[in-house]
């Protein structure tokens, strides 16, 4: 009698790739699964061809309370509220943003933290999060409206910060207030050296301890004192200033002030261009050491790195602009150099969220009590800080 054996064939377990929204704090985890969600629910709203005002009040929020369920991916309990979904979704689409790709930036894998600055970068590092105030949040909703139609009316042609999306996530009883931008530096390439620059003298000089950093963040005394000047050409030159003058204007009609151009500049002739020959992983990670100055270190730049704090199998980098198109979208802040030195800067203003209220009214009669130049002080009012703001990069550039 014949005996069939029955060959049993082993299936060797393999480990899953990605864990959705698995990160190794919960903050992010609440941020990845809370995006998600705000898209989801937004693909399931018909879009309108003009916003309403209303729009500009509105808001989505969740509550999540859960027992004994997904604990190991995300926290029992977390609140998630989304700001004026529908303006921002439509800014999204102004500013050239695919839906999928804002999502996959937020959701594909863990987003890398920057304690030192208190922001949260995607991890293809196209967008960052900046943790901010609930007065700022208030300020926001007070210039959201005017901001929507100037960049509508520019056709997004502006060097203000590209705001995408603005929320508040609580977790573990703690609130925390969102805002996400476009990155102004592009993750292809490595940044050898960054300013913030305000067109002020005084107290803007970077502190020994700045300046021992891998890439510190040099300010106005160290950009003159340096003797750096951006050499973009007449034609370019033209270009930004044009587009500094219309922005600076609309932030002098909000009331703003106290803002600042940040400068990066990559230099081929120091290393780390594009697709280099350390490959994609390498050169992503130094451009979140330009993003970040350092600070993405605690959170590892590789796939054993990032494993090892989240168990996840990670590759950081997958974002890295492979086609003409990307690359396009990666560079909308690059302006080559106009001599031989194949230099490549990248220039957008930050920080224009500061209202000359009284607050800036006392530090303005305080510094020039102090100082006695109030026209080198950074506590002036909106008209004025433009005015010398731009008079300064007009001088900086050639």
């Amino acid at each position: 009698m014949d005996v069939q054996v029955k060959k049993s064939h082993k299936v060797k377990g393999v480990r899953q790739k990605l864990k959705l929204f698995r990160s190794s704090e919960p903050l992010k985890s609440v941020i990845m699964w809370g995006i998600n969600h705000s898209l989801i629910q937004l693909s399931h709203v018909t879009k309108r061809t003009m916003l309403l005002p209303d729009d500009f009040k509105s808001f989505q929020k969740v509550k999540v309370d859960n027992y004994l369920f997904n604990k190991d991916n995300m926290p029992s309990k977390f609140k998630f509220k989304e700001y004026c979904p529908m303006v921002f979704q439509e800014l999204r689409s102004k500013f050239g943003i695919d839906s999928l790709h804002y999502a996959d930036s937020w959701t594909k894998r863990q987003p890398i933290r920057d304690s030192s600055q208190n922001m949260i970068w995607s991890c293809n590092l196209h967008y960052v999060i900046k943790t901010i105030s609930s007065e700022e949040v208030e300020q926001v909703h007070n210039i959201l409206q005017a901001y929507h139609a100037y960049i509508v009316e520019r056709s997004a042609d502006t060097l203000l910060p590209q705001f995408v999306g603005m929320y508040r996530a609580t977790v573990e009883d703690t609130e925390h207030y969102l805002l996400v931008m476009r990155s102004v530096f592009s993750a292809d390439v490595k940044i050898h050296r960054k300013y913030d620059l305000k067109g002020s003298r005084i107290s803007r000089e970077a502190t020994e301890k700045e300046k021992a950093k891998e890439l510190p963040t040099l300010k106005d005394i160290d950009f003159v004192g340096s003797g750096e000047r951006l050499h973009v050409g007449p034609e370019a030159k033209a270009r930004l200033m044009a587009t500094l003058q219309s922005d600076t204007e609309f932030l002098a009609n909000c009331h703003l002030m106290d803002y600042s151009l940040l400068v990066g500049i990559h230099d081929p002739a120091a290393g780390g261009g594009c697709k280099d020959a350390r490959g994609a992983d390498a050169a992503v990670a130094a451009a979140v050491e330009a993003a970040t100055a350092g600070a993405a270190a605690s959170e590892g730049d590789g796939a054993d790195a990032d494993e090892a704090s989240s168990g996840n199998e990670l590759e950081l980098g997958v974002g890295v602009a492979v086609d003409d198109a990307s690359l396009a979208r990666e560079r909308r802040f690059a302006v080559p150099a106009a001599d031989q030195s194949q230099l490549l800067y990248f220039i957008g203003l930050i920080d224009i969220l500061t209202k000359y209220g009284v607050r800036k009214r006392t530090a303005k009669t305080y510094k020039t009590m102090k100082h006695g130049n109030e026209a080198q002080l950074s506590s002036v009012k909106p008209e004025v800080y433009a005015r010398r703001f731009l008079e300064f990069v007009d001088s900086s550039l050639v």
